[in-house]
């Protein structure tokens, strides 16, 4: 298997991210490639003092999709490839449990995603009690932090977009039934502690994501976007969720508006990670 991992100023959390994400790797098992690009701390000093099978690249440009299509290049044809933010929660198991899926004729897998909202305000876990159970969340997602690849997956497209959310230009590029959440094994990330940081990080999701509307609109995978009647019908399912959907809709609406003028002043930058490091589990 061939990881790779985006970094930039991740220095407090990458050593035990890496240590986590090899576990008990047997030789030859793992290639982890981790970018750093733009960084202005000792993350490359702190990832190259893991050993191996992890090896840095370093750029000087602070940009993702850069970092991703480095990591490509450096990966040949290692395969299954996985690519993972240094911010999620992940083990070995995880990783392993994708490429069987892989294995097994998907296209494109992800462990379910795990949500800490342990430490946030009131408002972002009703915000995520209704989100991680909406459709996406719960049938195939594929992004949000981690993403694995076949060889026949990655041939679907060349080189990740200079401007955009990448997780959603790779989760487009693959129907429903290609792609799979292995719902046996989960990764997790830390929720913003706030209601004012969630509306910032997800404003800049959404403008990110609607930079690749256009791009994405014809792919066999692009969102099909269910708006107020999927919470709607996810209430008349659920109806002990109900207290939960006025700061989950709030949130929404502030968080769209943000984007918009956001993308009305080419302001679509990310402003910095409002989530915590990951804790192991």
């Amino acid at each position: 298997m061939t990881v790779i991992v985006p970094a930039h100023d991740e220095e407090p959390i990458i050593g035990g991210f890496l240590e986590r994400l090899i576990g008990d790797a047997a030789d030859g098992e793992l290639d982890v490639i981790v970018v750093c690009n733009g960084c202005t701390d000792d993350t490359a000093s702190v990832a190259k003092a893991v050993g191996p099978p992890v090896r840095v690249i370093e750029t000087p440009i602070g940009h993702k999709p850069t970092a991703l299509n480095l990591g490509d290049e450096a990966a040949g044809d290692g395969f299954p490839r996985l690519y993972v933010d240094a911010d999620v929660d992940v083990d070995l198991d995880a990783l392993r449990a994708c490429a069987r899926a892989l294995d097994a004729g998907a296209l494109a897998a992800a462990p379910a995603l795990r949500v800490d909202t342990s430490r946030s305000s009131w408002p972002v876990r009703s915000y995520y009690r209704i989100w991680t159970e909406l459709p996406w969340a719960q049938e195939g997602m594929v992004g949000s932090g981690i993403y694995a690849v076949s060889e026949a997956g990655r041939a679907r497209f060349d080189r990740f977009p200079d401007d955009g959310a990448d997780d959603l230009f790779f989760s487009a590029h693959y129907a429903p039934g290609e792609r799979v959440s292995v719902r046996d094994v989960s990764f997790g990330i830390v929720a913003s502690p706030t209601g004012r940081q969630l509306v910032k990080r997800r404003s800049r999701i959404i403008a990110a994501n609607e930079l690749l509307a256009d791009a994405v609109a014809s792919l066999p995978g692009a969102p099909q976007s269910g708006g107020l009647r999927s919470i709607v019908d996810l209430i008349r399912r659920r109806p002990a969720l109900t207290p939960h959907a006025p700061a989950f809709v709030a949130i929404s609406l502030a968080a769209k508006l943000r984007a918009r003028r956001m993308l009305a002043q080419g302001e679509v930058t990310w402003e910095g990670d409002d989530r915590s490091a990951p804790t192991p589990t």
